[in-house]
């Protein structure tokens, strides 16, 4: 099976969502991702303006 088939990640996704740990990993590290993102681009945002402290605020929870 090819590896950039739909087949393979459709296989992949069913072994995922079979085993209940590693859904809950995965779960976790999307929202762990999200809010880091989001932390990051609310650092951008607080250079621009100016924010001072709340600017490394966010910073450190995005790299933390």
């Amino acid at each position: 099976m090819k590896i950039f088939s739909k087949e393979y990640y459709h296989q992949k996704m069913n072994a995922l969502v079979a085993d209940e740990e590693k859904w809950s990993l995965f779960q976790n590290a999307c929202v762990i991702l999200m809010f880091g993102v989001t932390s990051l681009v609310m650092t951008v945002v607080n250079l621009i303006t100016q924010q001072g402290l709340f600017t490394w605020t966010t910073l450190l929870f995005a790299v933390g």
